[in-house]
This record gives C-alpha cells, structure tokens and sequence, in this order.
C-alpha cells in the first residue's frame, strides 16, 4: 500500500495512508485514469486504453470516459 498525499489550490495538505488507487476522475465522475503502486514501489500510470484499466473497471463496477485519440503531427 502507499500513502497518498493531495494538496489543495489553498496549500493545504492531506494524507490518505493505506490507500491502494488513486482514481482521476472528470466532472462526471467517470475515470479518465488512474495510478497505483506495484510492490516494487514501482508506480503504474493506465489510461483509458490499457488493459488494466478496463480490468479495473470491470472489478470495481466504474465508469470510464470514451477513449480519445490525438494525433501529432
């Protein structure tokens, strides 16, 4: 497990110890992505097109925004 710190605008500063996902969300509450640590302590970064994401959506029941492609030049 890894503890997770999240700082306000207002520079206020909050620990959430335990915790095993970060979820990023967008207004509607549906997963954009989301971030865990591997007992490596290596962390893992998924977006809405990786597999563990949508095993993770799938085991929790969520929502995820509909994957966006942008191409660069």
């Amino acid at each position: 497990m890894a503890k997770i710190r999240i700082r306000l605008r207002n520079g206020k500063l909050y620990d959430v110890k335990d915790a095993a996902f970060v979820e990023l969300c967008n207004n509607d509450n549906k997963l954009a992505g989301l971030v865990y640590m591997m007992d490596n302590n290596v962390f893992q970064v998924c977006y809405p097109d990786d597999e563990n994401f949508k095993r993770y959506l799938v085991a929790y029941k969520g929502q995820g925004i509909p994957m966006r492609v942008i191409d660069h030049p």
